[in-house]
């Protein structure tokens, strides 16, 4: 019987598909929360009176403040995705050394 090449290919495949699943969970759940806060905490554009100014003044001020929460969440979420297309392709790696052997 062939000597495996890589004994460790299977374990490395796991750790690896195991890293994989994990970062893609992080990035559903990030995503979901992240929706819901923005989507449900819209202020309104309903108010007047004498204090109108200073409402659309702090409106004005929430909003580039959520602009710039979802820029770093979109930045943040390409960052995650190239972890996981990089923890993918190391997996991918590893499962093709599974069954490679000496002579291989």
């Amino acid at each position: 019987m062939a000597k495996k090449k890589y004994p460790e290919a299977r374990t490395k495949y796991n750790e690896y598909n195991s890293v994989v699943t994990k970062l893609k969970n992080y990035k559903s759940t990030i995503q979901t929360n992240i929706s819901l806060s923005l989507s449900t905490g819209d202020i309104g554009s309903d108010v007047s009176g004498d204090y109108y100014d200073k409402f659309a003044e702090k409106e004005q001020e929430w909003r580039d403040q959520v602009d710039q929460v979802v820029t770093d969440f979109d930045n943040f979420q390409i960052s995650l995705q190239t972890c996981i297309t990089n923890a993918e392709a190391k997996a991918t790696l590893w499962y093709d050394r599974i069954s490679m052997t000496e002579e291989e």
